[in-house]
């Protein structure tokens, strides 16, 4: 998805599950005027608070002491959301059952980790995460795509800002072919898919990169290189470093200056099904 289409696309997911969250199936009365407009207040109230929770849980680190507080009063407004507006389609109660105990132990093996560091425009990231990471404690998921008609997959490794940060949004998703899933230092070359679906070129690892600031977007180039230190089946885990040039664009034109993604390292529990 190209970068311009990314900040609607997100905004609209996110208008679309409150919207779908917001019926009135608990209540068994007889409906009034009155007690509708009471009735849609009160899920607009209870989305509200769901959104402030998921907010505060989104920015937290599980490392924190308070992180299982967090967590328990985001599943207790999931609940209360549920008990007000309903689950149609049982999207809110997925999350809850992710978010399970609320222990900080993340991750399907219970000693999940997912965390990655960037230098963008000289501004530093220290623990960018999953957009699911919060919601599922999921850190890696597996991709395929076609090369002449030969089924490839990919491991996708991503970590940016919470979703919430629509105008500031950083997401950087890192592309790994099995054949590359060993130590070594690979190209890294942009999203192949954004130029030719059809592409017949040998499987690289890849990147694509969302950054919005305000009204600005920039865009991953050629050129980059990825290392990957780690790849260990029995610990289930990947490392490694990766740094890449990326650019500005303004509607259809690029910018002239080239900006450089430095300190770029990843450090992520092999958790997908794929692994078991």
């Amino acid at each position: 998805m190209k970068l311009n289409q990314f900040k609607p696309f997100l905004a609209a997911t996110l208008l679309s599950f409150v919207v779908s969250s917001c019926n009135i199936e608990p209540y068994d009365g007889d409906l009034t005027e009155s007690s509708t407009n009471e009735l849609q207040a009160s899920c607009e109230d209870a989305i509200i608070k769901t959104s402030n929770e998921a907010l505060n849980y989104a920015n937290a680190n599980p490392e924190d002491l308070n992180f299982p507080e967090l967590c328990i009063a985001y599943k207790n407004a999931l609940e209360n959301q549920i008990t007000v507006c309903g689950d149609v389609d049982g999207s809110i109660q997925t999350i809850i059952n992710a978010l399970g105990d609320c222990s900080t132990d993340i991750g399907q093996n219970g000693d999940g980790h997912a965390f990655m560091t960037a230098n963008l425009k000289g501004k530093q990231f220290n623990d960018l995460k999953p957009t699911g990471y919060f919601f599922n404690g999921v850190a890696v998921s597996l991709d395929n795509f076609f090369v002449e008609n030969e089924k490839i997959n990919y491991l996708k490794v991503q970590g940016g800002t919470n979703i919430f940060l629509i105008d500031n949004l950083t997401e950087i998703n890192l592309y790994i072919p099995e054949n590359n899933w060993e130590v070594g230092t690979y190209d890294l070359n942009i999203d192949p898919r954004a130029y030719d679906s059809d592409s017949k070129e040998i499987p690289t690892p890849f990147i694509s990169l969302v950054l919005t600031e305000g009204q600005l977007n920039y865009n991953a180039l050629e050129g980059g290189k990825i290392t990957i230190t780690e790849f260990n089946l029995v610990e289930r885990v990947i490392k490694g470093t990766f740094e890449f040039p990326f650019e500005e664009v303004s509607g259809n034109s690029s910018g002239t200056e080239i900006f450089q993604c430095k300190n770029g390292t990843f450090d992520y529990s092999l958790d997908d099904e794929y692994f078991d």
